[in-house]
């Protein structure tokens, strides 16, 4: 399963992170969602579609909404409601996280230089720094019952990036005992 698509953006000037949503939400809401569905189904939230953050469409959207859009990209029709993804400047989409799914992670940097098999290789060191803000604006987004119940399951090593971060590495968890 592709966990990003590229389409065509539209009226986006900055990365724009938000749950799905298939069906129009109350007013008071909207900050947090991104509409998504073919030309059709967006055409049932009506005028209101311009109050959303932004717009991702599957096919073509002939009437583009004065707010964030990217549309005709393919691939992501396994999405749905509660699903956080992220709209970029250059039309691609990210999968920040996918509701349905028991095997979310959210990747912290990719300057780790631990070499874990698990982790693509090499470490690059372009700053990643803007993932600290993006990962705490997904954990806001997050369904708040999976995280109180765990069912989000987020895969972290104790001993992963231990040069990244300045001050002393963390102390690793003491190994399971065996079954």
């Amino acid at each position: 399963m592709r966990l990003w698509s590229t389409g065509k953006a539209h009226g986006i000037t900055r990365s724009v992170i938000g749950k799905v949503t298939t069906q129009p939400v109350p007013e008071g809401e909207r900050r947090d969602f991104v509409a998504y569905g073919s030309e059709t189904e967006l055409a049932g939230f009506g005028p209101e579609l311009a109050c959303y953050p932004g717009v991702f469409c599957r096919g073509f959207l002939s009437a583009i909404p004065k707010t964030a859009v990217i549309h005709s990209a393919p691939h992501l029709e396994y999405l749905s409601d509660g699903d956080v993804v992220r709209l970029s400047p250059d039309g691609s989409i990210s999968v920040l996280y996918r509701r349905a799914s028991r095997y979310n992670t959210i990747l912290t940097t990719e300057r780790c230089n631990s070499f874990c098999l698990m982790c693509s290789q090499p470490p690059k060191t372009a700053d990643d720094s803007y993932r600290v803000g993006m990962i705490l604006r997904l954990l806001e987004l997050i369904d708040q019952a999976a995280l109180a119940t765990g069912i989000l399951p987020l895969p972290f090593s104790a001993s992963a990036a231990p040069t990244v971060m300045p001050g002393p590495a963390p102390t690793p968890p003491p190994p399971s005992e065996p079954m």
